[in-house]
């Protein structure tokens, strides 16, 4: 009996410890009340995506009559993405960073970064915001699949398409750029009408583009004042009780901090250098400590949090020029046929370049040789533990699952609605 009880008061104390949930609190988890995880990609609006999530939640909680009459409730009836947070920051832009333009930063970035959750949210109160759908600040692949990969121009994200269209107003008024720009718009912005994207093309200007997109775009302002509460911003000084209470009743609650600790262990470094939503509260049994379900808008990988790890691998590739070499030849000869105001001279060397295909057909014919194959080494990225080992990451959704004692030690301040 003496050692059973050595033993247990020897035990770790995670393992002898009561790990059942405290009734202090319960737990929240407001997930499926939102749409997936959205990415900013490289782009600081972190802020905007902060206060789109925040606005959306609520209206579709509250499913605010006056709001909804206007928006249209089929919108509202499903979780969504339904704000458009580049339409909040081009707004907050217009608002609070006026001189942007003539600074240094602007040769840094097509667009100014950094903004305030609080600010950025009451400015859509007062007046009005931008639906997603109306201004997309997501999924550009289509577009830039075209204009950035194939013209090797700019990155497949948000940061990409925004320099696309900043250098194309800023470019020469040619025929061929206003082309190009026409097409990147209305492919962007299908909400844009014609005659409005014409205008826009002919007038704009770098410093403009993106507010007359915004214009353009947004037709449908929705606006009314007192039907969204406003937001109330509080700093971390230890005290939890608003932020849990404004999670228990149902509310994400948007958070400013140091996001280093989300790809390092022990940092502590309370400043407001990003911005992401709290949409619950979760007790880890393993650890006997509550965690805080964090959306980020680093998009649904995990990968952003995890240790790369580099390899190498071995491909074989295999590269058949003949149905290249078929093909030129028979051009050649209906070439010789049709174009009877070919020279001598022209003759010979249509003629001798068919000789030189017969040649490489007959050296490479499929007995002797069906193809030419080389052996080719790539990159492959293995994504490994976790960088800061304290955090969760689901790898299917993106949500993180922080410890309260890690969150607290980066945490400034917190909003949540009235």
């Amino acid at each position: 009996m003496k050692t059973l009880a050595l033993f247990i008061l020897l035990m770790p104390y995670s393992f002898a410890q009561d790990c059942k949930i405290p009734t202090e609190l319960k737990e929240v988890d407001l997930r499926s009340e939102l749409g997936p995880v959205r990415d900013q990609d490289s782009v600081g609006w972190c802020y905007a995506f902060t206060a789109a999530d925040m606005l959306g939640h609520y209206l579709y909680k509250t499913k605010n009559k006056n709001l909804v009459a206007s928006i249209d409730a089929r919108e509202l009836t499903k979780a969504q993405n339904l704000i458009s947070p580049a339409a909040m920051a081009i707004r907050y832009n217009e608002t609070y960073k006026k001189d942007f333009y003539e600074s240094d930063k602007a040769e840094e970035s097509p667009v100014a970064e950094a903004g305030n959750i609080k600010k950025t949210f009451e400015l859509a109160k007062e007046n009005g915001f931008c639906l997603e759908k109306d201004f997309p600040s997501e999924s550009f692949n289509l577009v830039l699949k075209k204009f950035c990969v194939e013209q090797n121009k700019c990155a497949l994200n948000l940061e990409g398409l925004l320099k696309l269209i900043s250098d194309r107003a800023e470019e020469t008024r040619d025929e061929l750029t206003k082309c190009e720009l026409k097409e990147i718009l209305k492919t962007t912005y299908p909400s844009i009408n014609l005659s409005g994207l014409e205008n826009l093309i002919q007038f704009t200007n770098k410093k403009k583009i993106f507010s007359d997109l915004v214009y353009l775009g947004c037709t449908k302002k929705f606006r009314d004042p007192e039907a969204i509460p406003s937001v109330v911003s509080e700093k971390m000084e230890g005290d939890w009780t608003s932020l849990d209470k404004a999670l228990d009743e149902g509310k994400i609650v948007g958070i400013s901090y140091s996001p280093k600790f989300l790809k390092a262990p022990d940092i502590n470094e309370k400043k407001s250098k990003h911005a992401s939503t709290l949409v619950g509260r979760h007790f880890n049994k393993k650890t006997c400590e509550w965690e805080y379900i964090l959306r980020n808008s680093y998009g649904i990988s995990c990968d952003n949090y995890k240790i790369k790890n580099y390899s190498k691998k071995k491909i074989t590739k295999v590269k058949d020029y003949r149905p290249q070499a078929e093909a030129k030849k028979l051009e050649l000869e209906k070439k010789l046929q049709t174009n009877s105001s070919l020279d001598e001279e022209e003759i010979l060397e249509i003629k001798d370049e068919q000789r030189r295909l017969d040649a490489y057909l007959a050296l490479y014919s499929p007995q002797m040789s069906p193809a030419r194959s080389y052996e080719l080494y790539i990159d492959v990225v293995n994504p490994g533990k976790m960088r800061n080992p304290r955090l969760r990451c689901d790898p299917v959704t993106g949500y993180l699952f922080i410890p309260k004692s890690v969150l607290e030690k980066n945490l400034v301040k917190f909003y949540y609605l009235k």
